[in-house]
């Protein structure tokens, strides 16, 4: 309730800054495909847009669609909603999944994309959220995003936070390297309500 109290206050502050929006933040490329992300094309989402890193999650396709289906059936956490973005070639260059919650806010499960196309799903992203009617999105920190979150004034806060321990130095250098690919879905995050305290 606190926050739809501040829904017309956003909306008046969203059409003063559309007048300001620098030319990157705008929508171009529109000869790209949008499709849905669902059960079936998960894991090649993932898989094409990990191909850079040197640490990777592996899904089979059975694994991928498991957790879909699972993280679908997690209504606690919202409204399970993404979508994906080809070129003309079919070629996968991102994509995103995240929970649209009942008080019209967002919380983003995976934003991944292809090295250089960061910008693009990120914008294409809050568009999707401006369809939603969305009035605010979390998430956490992505290394590949950092340039785009910074050129878009994204607000950092200090959050949830992993402990990572190997006795391998070359993988612990791997993860603080920015060199791995992890999102919400690589723990049990999604498993978890909003509510519940980590």
């Amino acid at each position: 309730p606190s926050l739809r109290s501040f829904i017309p206050l956003v909306r008046f502050a969203d059409r003063v800054a559309h007048f300001g929006m620098s030319p990157s933040s705008k929508r171009i490329h529109s000869d790209l495909i949008r499709e849905l992300l669902g059960p079936d094309n998960l894991g090649d989402c993932i898989r094409q847009c990990s191909e850079s890193k040197t640490l990777v999650p592996e899904y089979s396709q059975n694994e991928a669609r498991w957790l879909y289906h699972f993280m679908q059936k997690n209504t606690g956490r919202g409204d399970l909603r993404g979508f994906l973005l080809t070129n003309h070639a079919g070629r996968f260059l991102g994509g995103c999944l995240y929970y649209y919650k009942k008080d019209k806010t967002a919380e983003a499960m995976l934003l991944c994309a292809r090295k250089m196309h960061e910008s693009l799903i990120y914008h294409e992203f809050i568009q999707q959220l401006k369809q939603d009617n969305a009035i605010g999105v979390l998430g956490r920190m992505i290394p590949g995003f950092l340039p785009v979150f910074g050129e878009d004034k994204v607000m950092f806060k200090r959050g949830c936070w992993a402990m990572v321990h190997s006795c391998r130095p070359e993988l612990i250098h791997v993860i603080n390297t920015g060199d791995a690919f992890f999102s919400c879905l690589e723990g049990e995050l999604w498993l978890r309500s909003p509510r519940d305290r980590l």
